[in-house]
C-alpha cells in the first residue's frame, strides 16, 4: 500500500546520501515493508559487491540476491541486495528525499515482483534480523 504518494510504497528503489555506512555515501536502497503506525519503512542496501566477509561465510551469501542491470537501467552494474539487515528510516526522512527536487537523489524505480520475493524469502529465512523487526515489516513465513 502506498504512502504519501506511491513513490513510498513496497519495491520503490530510493537513491540518497546515507550516514550509516562507512564510509557515509550515496547508495541505492529498496522499501521492503512499512509499520503499521506508517512511521517507519524497513529498507535494504543494493550493493556493487558482495562483501569480502560474506564469501567465506554461506549463511551471509545466501542473503545477497543478484540483481542484473540489463533489468534495471538505474544500475550501472550487475549487483546484490543485502538482506543481512534491515535499515529503519522515517517516513518523513525518505519523503523529504524524494521531493527534495535534488536531481541525484530521490526515486528511482521499483524492484520487479520476482525479484521482491526473493528478497522477502532471504529476510524471512535470515536468523539475524529479529523477528519483531520482521513482524514490524509484514515480512512472514509463507505458509
Amino acid at each position: 500500500m502506498p504512502l504519501l504518494d506511491d513513490r513510498l510504497s513496497v519495491g520503490s528503489v530510493i537513491y540518497e546520501y546515507v550516514y550509516d555506512t562507512h564510509p557515509p555515501k550515496q547508495k541505492f536502497y529498496v522499501i521492503i515493508g512499512i509499520a503499521d503506525d506508517k512511521i517507519a519503512l524497513g529498507t535494504v542496501y543494493i550493493n556493487s559487491d558482495i562483501n569480502t566477509y560474506f564469501l567465506s561465510k554461506p549463511e551471509l551469501l545466501s542473503l545477497q540476491i543478484p540483481i542484473y542491470a540489463s533489468d534495471y537501467p538505474f544500475l550501472k552494474w550487475d549487483s546484490f541486495i543485502n538482506c543481512t539487515d534491515i535499515q529503519e528510516r522515517l517516513v518523513t526522512d525518505v519523503a523529504a528525499c524524494i521531493n527534495s527536487g535534488n536531481g541525484r537523489n530521490g526515486y528511482c524505480s521499483t524492484i520487479a515482483p520476482n525479484d521482491m520475493d526473493a528478497i522477502i524469502a532471504a529476510l524471512d529465512n535470515s536468523r539475524l534480523i529479529p523477528l519483531i523487526t520482521k513482524k514490524k515489516y509484514g515480512i512472514r513465513k509463507s505458509s
